[in-house]
């Protein structure tokens, strides 16, 4: 009997702390998850407006986390950017005169993103990320993975090196933007499906695109 529950308890030793250190494999979301999933509570995360990394969207922000993977790519030590929808991003005009804002708080709980997530009027899920890209070799690493995943892209003109995909079947704009250390993924449900625009890649027309109409709808 001893050593049954020996045997037992050995298991859940070993067991126990692999469950724990599962990773997220950012590759593989739809990006309607829910944001309590995705999170690693205890970590020093932080939420809120960031008109300069995000204009229109709510930010939550995983610094240097361990807890991300792009298939077989480790992001151990690497900013990662969850974008929440929220109307306050179109609904506080003071947003809108073109500077800078940021109003950005911290939280470790699973009660404290409640709260943060209520007082910002915003989604429970995400509808897209962003990587920090900080090293050469993470551009290379993840340019490569999503070529083999998805081809080769298509120029950005906006910008010297950035790639995109428009991925309809998979309801996915993928941005890879080197010049800017950023690779950002976004399910494109509820976005134009005829421009893009952001503080990175600049004005990309999908086909068809109303750039007066498309800024408008932004902001309202």
């Amino acid at each position: 009997m001893v050593k049954s529950f020996s045997l037992v308890l050995l298991y859940m030793l070993m067991v126990g702390p692999c469950s724990s250190q599962r990773k997220v494999n950012l590759a593989t979301l739809v990006l309607d998850e829910k944001i309590e999933q995705l999170v690693k509570f205890g970590d020093r995360n932080f939420i809120g407006i960031n008109t300069v990394e995000v204009p229109v969207a709510i930010v939550l922000e995983c610094k240097k986390s361990t807890a991300f993977t792009f298939n077989e790519v480790k992001l151990d030590g690497v900013n990662i950017v969850f974008q929440i929808q929220s109307d306050i991003t179109k609904k506080d005009t003071s947003l809108h005169d073109g500077m800078g804002h940021l109003r950005i708080s911290s939280f470790k709980t699973k009660e404290e993103l409640t709260q943060e997530l209520s007082k910002l009027n915003a989604d429970s899920v995400i509808y897209g990320y962003r990587i920090e890209l900080n090293t050469p070799e993470l551009k290379a690493q993840l340019l490569k993975e999503l070529i083999k995943l998805y081809g080769k892209g298509i120029k950005n003109p906006n910008t010297d090196n950035g790639l995109y995909w428009n991925l309809p079947k998979e309801n996915k704009y993928i941005f890879f933007a080197p010049d800017y250390d950023r690779l950002i993924v976004l399910n494109n449900k509820k976005l134009s499906k005829t421009c893009y625009w952001d503080n990175v890649n600049g004005l990309i027309d999908f086909g068809g695109c109303d750039r007066e109409k498309y800024i408008e709808e932004l902001r309202n």
